[in-house]
């Protein structure tokens, strides 16, 4: 018998292919289940599960507090009260029904009368009409008793509504009599109990349920889940996505749940509702990613200068905002602590060379402590950001150190190199004394700016040190070389008196900018320390020169002219030049030998000629003339003259690299060498900042081919707030019309405030925030110390003030230390004087010098008052001082009154001194709008003040 074909019955009842089947069917089962928990078990669902169950917990703790705080007693006599009412509304209830059949009836006659007199009021519109077109050619009388009549009905149909109107009125009150007594007591009752209420609703709204567990379940999630993933869409924010620009967004508060819910305070500072910050004595309160965002004010919160929706998050602390995982945000830490805590928590892995495949974004979050060099982005144009203290110091140190001269960055291009010129330094100081310093500035001046070049991480070896003291020597060599004569220095008046030039050096102003260690001095830093001048200047003519008028040196110098005679100037050089450094003045002399400096010329010549070439350059070549060539060269190769005018370098370009954007410099550009350290910019950069040189660790490389970054020597402070700043420096800008825009009134302020800053205003004078350093040698008679620049543009003439600061005059005659002369162009004194009456809000309206003409009668009253109140007792008149005063305790000259003050502020400043100057000594003859005296000008303490103004402005 033929047999069937097996293929179709084969195929099908083959148990190898039942069992593929089946094997396939639970293992797209098992991947589906585990896709389905992968997802259920996020890391941001997690949070927000654990954040329900803290908010929870702390509603009930406020349920439990509102109800401490409710009044027993006072709740159970309104629910007796309410049980009461009810009683005498159920007693009364046949009146209470008559009253509201009738109120129901009277407001239907309501409704039916007022459609009478609206049809009236119709009837009324179009019979006017026709009594206008009736009367058009002349008077007519049937016309005019038709519109009479229409019009009486009108005026019938409005008297009847407004009577049921007033009725219906009448019977709404007696009806609400019966319930209003009620309703007025359940109200209260509801506000007693509403914080309850609401807490309770809340906690019920909060806990677990199964409608909600399904809505958040794996696979129904998609309906409305309550556990979802919040974002903010900036439109008008980017982010760079591999050269296309995208819209940021920002899904941060995924996770940071109680951003911003801190705890709330009263106006005593009690916390009357607890929240997710220190002010929780709970730990998990406090703990992330929960913690609320401080400075709320400020920062994030809806009522902030800087809210969430408008900024997001991203833009200030960088990092990936789309990303709702710890690792793929870019988290970065701030130290090895939390480092450590993260590993364990979160399972971070550092950014290093092995792992950067394992991160999304090329630029990591900004440490908390680095936040603030995102400030930059939008407020521009300042000298100073707002609360951004690391940022504004870290810029601060980048100008004073001078980076910017070997660095090109984008706004400081415009600036004076940092340092001296030394096209005239053999007039200053000796050949020795530099090769000393270079060596290790340092060790002349601890606290000077200038960087360490020699004998660092990568030369510190014998040979190293040995080649260092030649290319000292060489340096040398070639600055005096080039070195040229300055004019003719004046000869200084006799020997000079030592001890009356340290007098006058505490006395006159000199320490509002410089600091004195041997006099322990040191209040400011804005100039170099002067405890080892002696050390340093060979020529007494130079320094008296110098001293009398700096500018005749070096016409850029900041350091201005105090005006000294040339006995003052003889005796503060005397003083200066008998400091010295025992230790530097012994130090040995750094040399080096000929072979020293051949090999130093070998290496530079060794890329473009032969060795044989060099060997007959180097016989041919003066000795003398070896040491100047490769001190050229090497001067070129440290780019000194980035700091320093050299002849020879004036059109050289700076040597290192452009920081403009260097914030946003690729990781891969960034070479770690043989460190193990983080792979990340921050740590890169504060390397660097800290020891320069020590990514040379390990390497093979000839002498001119390391590493040349000097070493500052900065403090870890100082390194934390240049790396703020070097992160401020970035491409990652936002669009102009986000940027913080200044008012015309704030661009005065900004361009008049650098000039205070650039002339070091701050060190003598209380000035726009800033504490006068001076001043601290002067808390024993503050009298003495320089005026307190509070108000001053509404205080003096712009006349005045202007010519000022062009020529200082003296003003307190009793005050040692001066008013310098800073050499201001006329467009710097003008603004100068801008910015102090832009800070005071000053509108500029053209007045004459002489705008303000006393009244005689004024006057004449207002000197009584003078005598009376014996002003005089305090205040200088001219050449008349108050008898037996101290200096500390004299007050300003008045005799300058009328060239100098505000006639508009003098009112002001006589109405409420402390106002107008907190802390002045000046007494409040007019407190609280009082008369100074009661039978004066008829007991007007208008009158007095005016009167006391017109006097002030009448003296000479």
């Amino acid at each position: 018998m033929a047999q069937k074909p097996p293929a179709d019955k084969y195929f099908r009842d083959m148990p190898a292919v039942h069992m593929v089947f089946f094997a396939s069917a639970v293992a797209m089962v098992a991947v589906i289940a585990w896709m389905s928990w992968d997802d259920y078990a996020r890391d941001w669902k997690g949070y927000q599960r654990h954040f329900e169950k803290l908010e929870r917990a702390l509603a009930k703790e406020e349920l439990k507090a509102a109800k401490a705080r409710l009044d027993g007693e006072k709740i159970q006599q309104l629910q007796q009260d309410i049980a009461a009412e009810a009683g005498a509304l159920k007693k009364n209830r046949v009146e209470y029904e008559k009253a509201r059949a009738e109120h129901r009836k009277a407001d239907a006659d309501l409704y039916r009368k007022r459609t009478v007199m609206a049809f009236a009021k119709s009837d009324l519109d179009a019979g006017r009409y026709q009594y206008e077109e009736a009367t058009r050619h002349g008077p007519n009388e049937r016309a005019l008793k038709k519109f009479e009549a229409i019009e009486k009905r009108h005026r019938d149909a409005r008297e009847a509504f407004m009577r049921q109107e007033t009725l219906v009125k009448t019977l709404e009150e007696r009806v609400k009599s019966f319930t209003d007594r009620k309703e007025q007591l359940e109200k209260a009752l509801e506000r007693a109990q509403s914080e309850g209420r609401i807490l309770a609703a809340k906690i019920d709204k909060l806990s677990p349920n199964p409608l909600k567990f399904l809505l958040n379940a794996p696979i129904l999630d998609f309906v409305a889940p309550t556990s979802r993933i919040r974002q903010t869409v900036l439109p008008d924010l980017h982010d760079d996505y591999n050269f296309l620009m995208v819209e940021k967004v920002d899904r941060c508060h995924t996770c940071h749940l109680g951003i911003e819910k801190p705890s709330v305070k009263d106006a005593d500072g009690n916390v009357v509702k607890l929240g997710y910050d220190d002010d929780n004595p709970n730990a998990p309160y406090r703990a992330q990613p929960f913690r609320a965002h401080p400075r709320l004010d400020l920062y994030a919160g809806a009522g902030s200068k800087h809210p969430v929706e408008k900024f997001g998050c991203s833009t200030c602390h960088a990092g990936v905002g789309h990303a709702v995982s710890f690792m793929d945000a870019g988290h970065t830490p701030k130290d090895g602590a939390q480092e450590a805590a993260w590993k364990k928590k979160y399972g971070y892995k550092p950014l290093d060379h092995n792992h950067l495949s394992d991160f999304l974004w090329d630029y990591m979050m900004y440490p908390g402590d680095l936040v603030e060099a995102s400030c930059l982005k939008c407020h521009q144009g300042v000298v100073e950001i707002p609360e951004a203290r690391a940022l504004n110091a870290g810029r601060r140190l980048f100008e004073d150190y001078g980076c910017y001269g070997c660095h090109k960055t984008a706004g400081f291009t415009e600036l004076r190199k940092p340092g001296p010129p030394l096209t005239h330094l053999q007039e200053k100081v000796s050949a020795d004394w530099v090769k000393k310093w270079l060596k290790n500035p340092k060790r002349y001046r601890p606290t000077t700016r200038m960087p360490r070049f020699f004998d660092l991480s990568n030369t510190s070896s014998a040979e190293d040190v040995r080649r260092s003291d030649a290319e000292i020597a060489a340096i040398t060599a070639f600055l005096y070389d080039r070195a040229r004569p300055h004019t003719k220095f004046d000869a200084p008046p006799g020997a000079g008196d030592a001890k009356r030039g340290k007098e006058l050096f505490e006395t006159v102003g000199c320490l509002g900018c410089h600091s004195m260690t041997a006099s322990n001095r040191s209040a400011n830093d804005f100039g170099p320390d002067l405890g080892a001048l002696g050390s340093k200047i060979w020529d007494r003519a130079w320094l008296f020169t110098w001293l009398r008028d700096p500018r005749r040196y070096f016409p850029h110098t900041k350091m201005p002219s105090l005006r000294l005679t040339d006995e003052e100037a003889g005796d503060i050089a005397a003083y200066l030049l008998s400091l010295k450094n025992a230790e530097f003045d012994e130090a040995p002399v750094p040399a080096g030998s000929v072979d020293d400096v051949d090999a130093i010329l070998r290496q530079f010549w060794s890329a473009k000629e032969t060795s044989i070439r060099m060997d007959e350059k180097l016989q041919e070549m003066p000795e003398k003339d070896k040491w100047i060539a490769a001190g050229e060269k090497l001067i070129g190769q440290y780019g000194c003259f980035g700091c320093h005018d050299i002849a020879g370098f004036e059109k050289t370009n700076p040597i290192g690299t452009e920081l403009s954007e260097e914030g946003s410099k690729d990781l891969d550009k960034l070479d770690f060498g043989g460190l193990h350290l983080a792979h990340d910019r921050m740590t890169w950069f504060t390397q660097k900042l800290t020891d320069p040189r020590a990514f040379d660790q390990g390497k093979q490389k000839d002498r001119q081919d390391r590493l040349r970054m000097p070493n500052f020597d900065f403090t870890p402070d100082q390194v934390h707030q240049l790396v703020t700043h070097i992160f401020s420096m970035t491409k990652d800008q936002v669009r102009p019309e986000r940027r913080r825009r200044l008012s015309a009134r704030e661009e005065i302020v900004e361009k008049g405030r650098r000039l205070v800053r650039d002339h070091n205003c701050y060190g003598c004078h209380t000035v726009d925030g800033h504490e006068g350093g001076i001043r601290a040698y002067y808390q024993e008679d503050p009298g003495l110390a320089p005026p307190i620049l509070f108000g001053q543009g509404r205080k003096v003439q712009e006349y005045w003030l202007y010519e000022f600061l062009k020529h200082p005059t003296t003003i307190r005659p009793w005050l040692k230390v001066r008013m310098p002369t800073f050499g201001f162009s006329d467009e710097e004194a003008t603004a100068v004087v801008n910015y102090f009456q832009a800070l005071d809000d000053v509108k500029h309206v053209y007045r004459p010098k002489d705008f303000h003409k006393p009244d005689a009668q004024l006057a004449a009253a207002g000197r009584d008052l003078f005598d009376k109140l014996q002003c005089m007792k305090c205040h200088v008149v001219g050449s008349q001082a108050p008898p037996g005063r101290a200096a500390g305790d004299l007050a300003p000259d008045l005799a300058m009154a009328k060239q100098r003050l505000n006639a508009d502020w003098l009112i002001d400043w006589l109405s409420d001194p402390q106002k107008q100057m907190p802390g002045t000594r000046m007494p409040a003859f007019f407190a609280e709008g009082r008369p100074a005296l009661p039978d004066a000008l008829g007991g007007s303490a208008e009158k007095q003040i005016q009167a006391l103004r017109d006097h002030v402005l009448s003296l000479r």
